[in-house]
C-alpha cells in the first residue's frame, strides 16, 4: 500500500487491487506519516498535535496508542521517525516528543524553544545512532544527542542542544528538507 496525505484526507492506494484507490480518510488532518513494520502499525501526525494509528494489515484504528503527545500545547506533528530502539519520534513547535516502548501509555514531550520569545520549527527529522538531526524553518539544524538503556531514555545536553547554522557550516539557516546517504548529511 502507498498513504498518501492530501489536504485533510488520507487516502490508500494499492496497485495490486482491482481498484487502485482502496481507501480516502476524509478530514483527518494528517501532517505527518510513519510505517512501524515491526509493529505493523501506521502513525498518522495530525494539525492539532495528535497522533493516531491505524494497523498496516487489516487498517482498523489501534484503540490503545496514545493520542496526545503533549498535553500542555496543540501544535501540527510535522516530522515523525522510529529509532532501532524502537522509540517513536514526532517534532511540533517548539517541542520534539517520543514514545518509548514498553511505556506505551504517554507521550513525553521535551522542549527545543529557550523561552517564550522564542520558536523552532522542525521541518524535517533523520536519527542515526543516538543523534537526531532536526532541520528548521529559521533555526538550522538542531543537533539532539540521546543514550537508551535499561533506565529509559536520556539526553545527553540538557536544554542547550547544539546547532549546525549559518554561524558555523551552512549558507542559510532555512532547511526544507535533508537526507542521510553514506554518513554524508545532503
Amino acid at each position: 500500500s502507498l498513504f498518501i496525505l492530501v489536504n485533510e484526507d488520507l487516502i490508500r492506494l494499492d496497485n495490486n487491487s482491482i481498484k487502485t484507490i482502496i481507501d480516502i480518510e476524509s478530514e483527518i488532518s494528517g501532517r505527518s506519516l510513519l510505517v512501524d513494520n515491526r509493529n505493523n502499525q501506521l502513525i498518522i501526525g495530525t494539525s492539532n498535535g495528535d497522533t493516531y494509528a491505524r494497523d498496516l494489515i487489516t487498517y482498523s484504528p489501534i484503540i490503545s496508542f496514545p493520542e496526545d503527545t503533549n498535553i500542555s500545547n496543540s501544535n501540527s506533528i510535522v516530522t515523525s521517525f522510529i529509532d532501532v530502539y524502537d522509540i517513536i519520534w514526532t517534532s511540533s513547535e517548539c517541542n520534539i516528543n517520543y514514545l518509548e516502548p514498553g511505556k506505551g501509555s504517554f507521550w513525553v514531550s521535551q522542549s527545543l524553544c529557550k523561552d517564550n520569545n522564542t520558536s523552532v520549527m522542525p521541518t524535517d527529522m533523520i536519527i542515526d545512532n543516538n543523534t537526531i538531526l532536526l532541520s528548521t524553518v529559521n533555526d538550522g539544524i538542531i543537533i539532539i544527542n540521546y543514550t537508551f538503556g535499561s533506565a529509559g531514555l536520556i539526553f545527553t545536553e540538557l536544554n542547550q542542544f547544539p546547532s549546525i547554522n549559518s554561524n558555523n557550516f551552512l549558507s542559510s539557516n532555512s532547511i526544507t528538507d535533508m537526507e542521510l546517504i553514506n554518513n554524508i548529511l545532503y
